[in-house]
């Protein structure tokens, strides 16, 4: 009977007050499409807890001696931080993986600043070589989407675009932890020392990695002042060339200078490679992995992208005849539902939140379209 009655009296109120009835449903359907618009969405809801990764990079080193000099004194300097519920650690050839996990609700800058702290005590204990720190601010299932370069390039030029063009610009993006780049050459200049010339001009190796360091920097000399002006006085030592490379002194073998050319060998080669990446099984590529900020919503991140999509960098990184210049454009499929970089006579790459696409433009580099609505990574022609 009471129940009946306040339906009753609830009946009558809406029909006496219409105006607010109306009021509170048109508030609800807005409040419904505000929630609806700022709902994430993600292929796997991020449910992990606050965490944090150390990654040190130790040239060399077997598992066995990163666990026993990298590893351990790591682990130990991490003991007793606060709201630590977990700490594990990985040792492989030339890495140490440390992670710790806080308390549900802990943080994240609060806990990468206690981790930076500890870590920064421990570092002077640890090996010359070795290098690197916290890991970006995202969590393990913070890779958002994953592209390829593909062209007549070689795999060093290729790797070369994606890490000072198209790196760049994505990490640019709000939500946007990081870019990882995998796969390629990576350039460099290698030298390769002569032993039975260094041998003979009584010149040890640690000298000519010295001398080397020594003259790669530029240096100030203060300033001079002339008729009331104040001039800077700098030289600018850093090499540039391998000709650059190649002349700089590194000792005196009576009244001769000896330098770097005639102690070593001097080229461009690429870094040493510890893996390679594939696709569809036809040869080797390079790829980019994007990892979204911790808590990001994937779906603002790619709207958010495709307005930096419309970013040109045509002209500003020196491209010659070898280094097709880099363009943007927008889909023809999507209407302008997104943005992407192509690289005209190299390949294109489509960056939206669903993935992207690797093809071959024509020379306006705005042939094709990005299959958005399949979504992942995949090829086509233009």
């Amino acid at each position: 009977m009471s129940q009946n009655f306040a339906i009753a009296h609830l009946t009558r109120l809406a029909l006496r007050q219409r105006l607010l009835v109306l009021v509170l449903t048109f508030g609800l359907i807005g409040a419904g499409v505000w929630a609806y618009l700022g709902l994430p969405i993600d292929a796997f809801p991020d449910v992990s807890s606050t965490q944090v990764k150390i990654i040190l990079k130790v040239p060399g080193l077997t598992p066995q001696e990163v666990e026993q000099r990298v590893t351990l004194l790591v682990e130990q300097e991490m003991l007793g931080i606060p709201n630590k519920t977990l700490l594990r650690s990985l040792s492989h050839y030339a890495l140490s993986d440390v992670t710790i996990d806080f308390e549900e609700g802990t943080d994240i800058y609060w806990a990468r600043q206690q981790v930076n702290e500890r870590l920064s005590v421990v570092l002077s204990s640890l090996p010359p070589t070795a290098e690197g720190g916290l890991a970006p601010i995202t969590t393990p299932l913070g890779e958002m989407y994953m592209f390829t370069i593909d062209g007549p390039q070689t795999l060093a030029e290729r790797r070369t675009q994606l890490d000072w063009v198209i790196r760049p610009a994505l990490r640019a993006i709000p939500g946007v932890a990081d870019v990882n780049a995998l796969g390629g050459v990576v350039r460099t200049f290698n030298v390769a020392p002569n032993f039975s010339a260094l041998a003979a001009s009584q010149i040890t190796v640690e000298k000519l990695i010295e001398a080397i360091q020594n003259n790669n920097q530029n240096d100030g000399a203060g300033r001079v002042a002339r008729q009331g002006e104040s001039i800077l006085v700098r030289t600018e030592g850093r090499i540039k060339t391998l000709e650059d490379l190649r002349n700089i002194v590194v000792g005196r073998s009576g009244d001769q200078l000896l330098r770097v050319h005639q102690l070593a060998d001097i080229s461009i080669e690429g870094l040493t490679r510890y893996g390679a990446v594939t696709e569809n099984g036809q040869g080797e590529t390079v790829e980019g992995l994007v990892l979204g900020l911790r808590g990001a919503n994937a779906r603002h991140v790619g709207g958010q992208g495709g307005g930096h999509g419309q970013q040109s960098f045509a002209g500003s990184h020196g491209f010659g005849a070898d280094h097709p210049l880099p363009v943007s454009g927008q889909c023809s499929f999507c209407a302008g539902g997104c943005h992407y970089f192509a690289f005209v006579g190299a390949g294109h790459v489509f960056v939206h939140a669903l993935g992207a696409f690797v093809g071959q433009p024509d020379v306006s580099g705005r042939a094709g379209h990005c299959h958005r609505h399949v979504g992942g990574c995949v090829r086509g022609g233009g």
